[in-house]
């Protein structure tokens, strides 16, 4: 999880680390080596989402992360009976293309709201 933490931009933002990790361990991620080194992965969210998608910026234009795509919505619908469904962060441009080449439709924008309950 070392490797997954350290590349994503949200990894302090969003989730917790531990959260993600015990989705990634109880749930179903999957990942891509190259030589033994993890290069593209994605984690499954109880929900069906399929979240924390990257590939290392040395391995992108390979077509990894479509294959591990491909592979996590099928294993998603067919075994879990979810609607596949991904988040994309504004201006992650390559991600909408990615996501839209495989299938993907847009369907509207979200917004996080965080809430901190004050003593």
């Amino acid at each position: 999880m070392e490797t997954v933490f350290s590349h994503w931009i949200y990894a302090d933002e969003t989730m917790d680390t531990e959260f993600i990790t015990n989705t990634a361990i109880r749930g179903r991620s999957a990942g891509l080596l190259v030589d033994g080194v993890l290069v593209s992965w994605g984690i499954e969210l109880r929900d069906g989402g399929i979240h924390a998608v990257h590939t290392l910026k040395e391995h992108r234009r390979q077509g990894y992360a479509k294959m591990l795509m491909r592979y996590l919505c099928r294993t998603v619908a067919k075994e879990d009976g979810h609607f596949p469904i991904v988040h994309i962060g504004d201006g992650n441009d390559s991600s909408k293309a990615l996501m839209t080449g495989i299938g993907f439709q847009f369907t509207h924008s979200i917004y996080w709201t965080e809430y901190f309950r004050q003593d």
